[in-house]
């Protein structure tokens, strides 16, 4: 798992990493938290989904992969902003990763969680010797097309780190 961190890092640059061990979550999770907005923050997840319990909305196959969009609280000015506008950047964000993802495994979209956009595959019948350099392809993948998106710098300015610019 130790090797999830530094895959992930340069995309989500700007983000606090920290390990998530305990439960059905193993890997990585990336925040941005809140500036001015009371608890609110918005971030990302990747790693392993070991069980199913409380993600059973995802209808899990485990053990999987997964990457997950986290924007927290649901029904904060915040949320509503981000996630459930009709114009906002993360359903925008999912509608582009619904047309680039035809084939599974499709971007899920969730306007009334914090989990607010998901990717996984089941990883319960890849060969043990290959799993790892699976699961690099998935996340490096996953990761690529979040950023094409533009999802990762825009939930930054809204949260209260500095977006980084690649135009001139």
């Amino acid at each position: 798992m130790s090797w999830i961190r530094p895959l992930a890092t340069p995309c989500l640059s700007g983000y606090s990493a920290s390990a998530v061990t305990g439960g059905p979550l193993h890997g990585y999770r990336f925040v941005v938290p809140g500036k001015g907005l009371a608890k609110s923050s918005a971030g990302f997840f990747v790693g392993y989904l070991l069980e199913a319990e409380g993600y059973e909305f995802l209808r899990p196959v485990v053990p999987e992969c997964i990457v997950l969009a986290i924007v927290e609280p649901v029904g904060s000015e915040f949320h509503e902003a981000m996630v459930a506008r009709g114009e906002s950047p993360v359903r925008k964000a999912a509608e582009y990763l619904g047309r680039l993802t035809p084939r599974p495994p499709r971007f899920s979209f969730f306007e009334h969680r914090e989990i607010v956009m998901a990717r996984h595959v089941s990883m319960k019948d890849w060969p043990a010797g290959k799993q790892q350099q699976y699961a690099r392809d998935f996340f490096t993948g996953t990761l690529a097309w979040l950023l094409s998106s533009g999802i990762i710098a825009k939930l930054q300015p809204v949260s209260g780190a500095k977006a980084e610019s690649n135009s001139p």
